[in-house]
């Protein structure tokens, strides 16, 4: 278990400090307010609580059957919209909320509803594609794979090919692998018509 204390301008009387549960980029991190900033007894408390040290691959494991796309991995800087992440249903965007940037963009693709393209956690039938992978319906390229590990993975794929997979059309193949979306409960997929429209 890592842990870390928060930068903080008050005494160390006051600090708060951050339990992380996994090793490597991407961590869960417990915020715990400590007034004795007692790191020892924090940790001997979490314990107790049944909470212990896990791994990456275990991390991964339960991101990708969920759906959550890795901020660190998934979501290229620069090069990724909110919405094709699934942050609006995470609760990650605030449509009340002004000023911020992409703003505009953000709001107007929403409330359009012109959404294309959407982060899927996949079942993969073969070997694991690399990130960067391109996702193939047929000859025409449908998406890109992300993250994969253990015959589960993400891809950002085009929703008019992953809707057109499920209702008999070309499958989604990526390198020499066969991907099958694996939709949990919580992921919302725009309308049919909001999605068919090739980008």
């Amino acid at each position: 278990m890592r842990v870390m204390r928060a930068a903080s301008t008050h005494e160390p009387t006051t600090c708060l400090n951050l339990y992380s549960m996994s090793a490597g980029a991407s961590v869960i991190e417990i915020p715990i307010y400590n007034p004795a900033c007692n790191y020892r007894l924090q940790a001997d408390a979490l314990a107790a609580a049944g909470l212990h040290p896990s791994t990456e691959a275990n991390y991964d494991a339960i991101r990708l059957r969920l759906g959550i796309p890795d901020s660190s991995r998934d979501l290229l800087i620069e090069k990724t919209f909110p919405l094709e992440a699934g942050l609006d249903t995470l609760h990650a965007i605030d449509y009340g909320k002004g000023c911020y940037v992409g703003q505009e963009l953000t709001a107007r693709t929403h409330y359009r509803g012109t959404i294309r393209k959407r982060f899927v956690p996949v079942r993969i039938e073969g070997p694991a594609p690399a990130a960067g992978t391109p996702v193939m319906a047929g000859e025409i390229e449908a998406g890109e794979m992300r993250t994969a590990v253990d015959g589960i993975g993400i891809a950002l794929l085009r929703l008019d090919h992953l809707r057109a997979s499920e209702q008999g059309g070309p499958a989604l193949t990526a390198g020499g692998a066969t991907l099958r979306a694996a939709l949990p409960a919580w992921l919302e997929l725009p309308p049919a018509e909001a999605g068919s429209a090739s980008s």
